[in-house]
């Protein structure tokens, strides 16, 4: 892509540009914003300090720079960014606004590495300007990353400081020069290495992408407060002057994720593909078509709606029209839903999305992206054998509580840190004490194409939910999984999936849940493997305080016998009575249970709700997910054939 650069002159976005060229991008032009009249401007947005000498940087670059001053402050201080006239953020907007008339580019480049805050801003820029954000240096560790700039050749200067152990005699040293004092000053007092907690700034003299570099000639250090212990001084920089350099090739030298222990999973654990009883719903009760049979099953109780079996149906011959048309019958009646239970799209915190048919996918989010747009639910979308007629079916678990806080990891730009949700999911919300974690395949993050391999694949998915964890607030780990749904396309994949998350939690002495293993005919991007996790930040998922906790239940066939609808029955009917004893041995109560999503094997099973709500026959009734699959593992190796999968979700603080 075309890409504008945003740059301060300091070394994040100067190394942000230069990965964006590693990732096979090209600079067409800077982006600056200056402060009007004075050197230092006081804002969580922009670096000013050292912008007298951006003009040098351009010319270093031979690019065309853009500038344009600073007119607005911190109107909007949440950290979720709405547009304020008169905030700073509009400064950038159009100031990008007047570069798309000037120039064509497709892509921003950021040098955001830890704030939130400053990312969400662009972001929303961005996606307001149809403009990609790349920011490859997204939560990266950032001992490594200095390493790597060093490494790199990127020549920057101390311009200010305003941390503890920085004085004024560290003005002007080079990143080189000032690496191990950095990392005494993180040792000692926590202070970031990169400076992202504001300890210092930086001016770029050189890099590989400059045809000239930059030479200081004359400079004065300014004391803008002479704190004893962390003074706050910068370098006002007074005369400059450009010299030739030889021509050099970017080559950088970068840590991927994919090295870190991916040939740990490679080997030839498979499993064999065995026959499998071919079971069928022999009825017919034309369930699919039925106007009089019911298949929404909606459970409310205290803060939580959880909705099921929301059907989009096509009436038509398939086209892009009636795909369209299907999908927002479904949405409009889950909104309705939502509405009627007191509840809004805006409390949806976690959907899981079915489709009948892979490739309609980019024309059902077309129309899914318009209803869920600011801070969206995480999403779960896989492909399973639907009925007759059925093009997708949702299920959406709500929560409404206005005094609690609603946390959404909702990452737009491009990194290497884990997948852009671009699209209209988060990639986790937290609610509580529970983390839902969006779907996660092998998606290469820098360049968000598919890496090759299923081992590659498996490992690269996992890493990805663990970037998750470890960066949402508050932090957490695979041992403290609530819900583990590992999505396959085959089944000699499973012993890869199980190997990858045994490996992943060797540390671990003792994990609550196991994941589970199901066959789909497809995975977006024709993925391999797609891990789904709802997670707890608690070390004891189990803990009264913990709002949710999950209990499964599993049904075996026998394939000495041939099934037929009656003992399909009874089958379900001894799986609802195994998770009620667990339930019960649980201490919980039966009206606690919010959810059961039920993978099964049987083709053309019924999906009128009332067929389960008689089988549950007790108390009230949780409600019914129903996900078609081919094939169903546990995480304990077995022969037997799985026909029912129940996955439980209880909520455990209402007695």
């Amino acid at each position: 892509m075309k890409v504008v650069a945003l740059i301060s002159g300091g070394k994040d976005s100067c190394y942000n540009m230069m990965q964006c060229v590693d990732m096979g991008h090209s600079i067409v032009g800077l982006a600056n914003l200056q402060p009007v009249g004075k050197d230092e401007l006081d804002s969580y947005m922009y670096q000013t300090v050292g912008h007298e000498a951006i003009e040098y940087y351009a010319e270093a670059m031979d690019l065309p720079l853009y500038m344009r001053e600073i007119t607005g402050d911190s109107k909007s201080t949440n950290l979720n960014y709405d547009q304020v006239d008169g905030d700073e953020v509009e400064d950038l907007y159009l100031l990008l606004k007047h570069i798309q008339s000037e120039v064509e580019f497709e892509a921003v480049s950021c040098g955001a590495i830890l704030s939130d805050y400053q990312r969400l801003r662009v972001e929303n820029v961005c996606g307001r300007l149809g403009l990609t954000c790349l920011a490859y240096l997204w939560r990266r560790e950032q001992s490594e990353l200095l390493e790597e700039m060093i490494q790199n050749n990127v020549t920057s200067i101390l311009i200010k400081t305003a941390g503890m152990g920085l004085e004024p005699r560290h003005l002007g040293l080079s990143l080189h020069e000032m690496k191990s004092h950095l990392f005494k000053l993180n040792s000692k007092y926590g202070s970031h290495i990169c400076g992202e907690g504001g300890e210092y700034e930086s001016f770029t003299l050189d890099c590989p992408l400059f045809k000239k570099k930059i030479v200081l000639d004359k400079s004065e250090v300014v004391t803008l407060s002479d704190d004893a212990i962390a003074p706050v001084t910068y370098l006002k920089l007074h005369k400059l002057h450009l010299e030739d350099k030889p021509t050099q090739q970017v080559d950088i030298v970068t840590t991927s994720v994919l090295d870190k222990a991916i040939n740990q999973l490679v080997g030839n654990d498979h499993v064999e593909n065995k026959p499998q009883l071919k079971l069928k719903w022999k009825q017919n009760n034309n369930h699919n078509n039925s106007k009089n049979n019911t298949t929404i099953s909606i459970k409310k109780q205290e803060d939580y709606l959880v909705v099921g079996g929301v059907y989009g149906m096509l009436c038509d011959e398939k086209n892009v029209d009636s795909i369209k048309s299907a999908t927002i019958k479904a949405m409009d009646v889950l909104t309705d839903i939502l509405q009627q239970h007191g509840h809004s799209l805006k409390d949806a915190t976690y959907i899981h999305l079915y489709i009948a048919d892979i490739s309609d996918f980019h024309v059902i989010n077309s129309v899914y992206k318009k209803y869920l747009k600011h801070e969206p639910p995480s999403r779960v979308c896989v492909a399973v054998n639907m009925g007759k007629n059925a093009l997708l079916q949702i299920d959406c678990l709500s929560h409404h509580n206005e005094k609690q806080t609603r946390n959404n990891l909702h990452v737009q730009s491009v990194s290497h840190w884990a997948p852009a949700n671009i699209g209209p999911y988060s990639q986790c919300v937290t609610r509580g004490n529970v983390h839902y974690i969006a779907g996660q395949i092998g998606l290469i993050p820098g360049s968000m194409e598919l890496v090759d391999g299923c081992y590659e694949q498996a490992y690269l998915a996992m890493e990805h939910v663990k970037s998750i964890l470890k960066v949402i607030k508050p932090p957490s780990t695979l041992r403290n999984t609530l819900q583990c749904v590992c999505y396959i396309t085959d089944a000699k994949f499973v012993d890869v999936a199980r190997k990858c998350w045994d490996q992943q939690c060797i540390e671990y002495e003792e994990l609550f849940n196991l994941p589970i293993y199901v066959v789909v005919p497809h995975l977006p991007k024709n993925s391999s493997i797609e891990w789904q996790v709802i997670s707890s930040h608690r070390n004891h998922i189990h803990d009264d305080e913990m709002g949710l906790t999950t209990i499964t239940s599993t049904s075996y066939a026998d394939t000495e016998n041939i099934y037929n609808d009656d003992e399909i029955t009874e089958s379900l009917r001894n799986n609802f009575q195994v998770l009620k004893s667990k339930i019960k041995d649980q201490k919980l109560s039966l009206n606690n249970v919010l959810q059961i999503r039920l993978f099964h094997t049987v083709d053309d099973l019924p999906i009128n709700i009332d067929f389960y709500n008689k089988l549950w026959g007790e108390g009230e009734v949780p409600s019914f997910v129903l996900v078609p699959v081919e094939t169903i593992f546990t995480h304990v190796h077995d022969d037997r054939q799985i026909i029912f999968q129940m996955l439980c979700l209880i909520n455990q603080n209402v007695v």
